[in-house]
C-alpha cells in the first residue's frame, strides 16, 4: 500500500472511531462530545453568559445619581461631554426624575431576579424594560427601547440595540 493510501485509510478509521466514541459519550451523558465554537465573542444565550455584579433593590436606588457613561450599539458618548452635561437622576420611592430634562417616570423592580429587572413607565404609559446591577460601586442599567423585549445582558457590542448607562451616587 502506498503512503497516501495508508494515510487516507488511517484518517477514515480515526474519523469512524471519533464518531463512535462521540455517539456513545453523548448517549451516556446527554452532552455533546465536541462543541464547535462559532467564533462569536458573545453568547447569544442569556443563560450561557455569566453576568457579574451585585443585586439592586429599590431601597438602594433611593437618592440622586450622576451619569458617567451612556451608549448604544457600541458607540458611547465622550466622557468629557457627559461630565459637562451633568445629567442627574433622582429616585424617590417609585418615582424617577431626570433632573435636567424634568422627565418623570414610574419605576418598578423585580428584586428576585439577577440581574434585577425593572420597568420604567412614562406619562403616556409607554413601558421601557431593562436590567440593573451594581458593578464596582456604580449603578449600571441596560434598557431596551419602549415596547421592545427586555435585554438579557449588559453587552456593549455594536450588535446590541439596547442602551447601556452607568451612574454614580451623588
Amino acid at each position: 500500500m502506498n503512503p497516501i493510501t495508508r494515510l487516507l485509510v488511517f484518517a477514515a478509521v480515526a474519523a469512524v472511531i471519533i464518531w463512535v466514541w462521540s455517539y456513545i459519550y453523548t448517549k451516556r451523558t446527554g452532552k455533546p462530545f465536541i462543541v464547535i465554537d462559532s467564533g462569536k465573542s458573545e453568547s447569544t444565550s442569556p443563560k450561557a453568559s455569566r453576568i457579574e455584579g451585585d443585586q439592586v433593590t429599590l431601597e438602594q436606588l433611593q437618592g440622586e445619581w450622576r451619569m458617567l457613561e451612556c451608549g448604544k450599539r457600541g458607540r458611547f458618548a465622550p466622557i468629557e461631554e457627559i461630565a459637562l452635561a451633568n445629567v442627574r437622576m433622582l429616585i424617590d420611592g417609585t418615582n424617577l426624575l431626570m433632573v435636567d430634562s424634568g422627565e418623570k417616570d414610574a419605576i418598578s423592580l423585580d428584586e428576585s431576579t439577577f440581574p434585577t429587572e425593572f420597568d420604567q413607565v412614562d406619562d403616556d404609559g409607554a413601558v421601557t424594560r431593562g436590567i440593573a446591577r451594581f458593578l464596582d460601586g456604580q449603578l449600571e442599567l441596560c434598557q431596551a427601547d419602549a415596547g421592545k423585549p427586555r435585554p438579557s445582558d449588559f453587552s456593549r457590542a455594536r450588535s446590541n440595540p439596547n442602551t447601556v448607562v452607568r451612574f454614580t451616587r451623588i
